[in-house]
């Protein structure tokens, strides 16, 4: 790859990312959906109750929970992107609020990886203590519901 490509190819990527963020952020379905792959997977580091790997109708439903803990969402603020080949590290803030009124206020680092213009891969680290202080009573209800996999209290 030449470096304008290079340049080219990073610029698309953090492109990329920006659009998916904001629909991450924003609870927007069709608009994550426009910028991954068909075969995408979303890992979350940690032992919290959104930890682990998943796919598809996995992470659909990992949205359509928490939308219902943060129905405004999670208002992002991106510090920093680096893009890399296929690969794209971020470094950003989120504010959000839960609907018993407590405040979600969150910071992430991303890794993704791209093919093809999309994202395949997203890897979100983050603070998984807030995530069961603030979502891990509804969570446990609401996969048990479901019939989720849930890790301990």
């Amino acid at each position: 790859m030449t470096g304008n490509d290079s340049e080219n190819s990073a610029r698309a990527h953090k492109a990329a990312a920006t659009r998916l963020f904001e629909a991450m952020g924003s609870l927007d379905g069709p608009g994550i959906a426009a910028e991954i792959t068909d075969d995408f997977v979303l890992k979350i580091p940690g032992s919290c109750v959104l930890s682990g790997e998943r796919t598809g109708p996995e992470i659909a439903e990992i949205y359509g929970f928490v939308s219902q803990v943060l129905p405004n969402g999670v208002r992002l603020e991106l510090h920093s992107m680096t893009a890399e080949e296929d690969r794209l590290v971020c470094h950003a803030s989120g504010t959000g609020e839960t609907v018993d009124g407590e405040s979600y206020n969150q910071d992430y680092l991303y890794l993704l990886n791209f093919r093809g213009g999309k994202i395949s891969r997203l890897v979100e680290y983050m603070d998984t203590k807030l995530v069961d202080d603030r979502l891990g009573k509804r969570y446990r209800v609401w996969a048990a519901s479901k019939d989720q996999d849930v890790l301990p209290a």
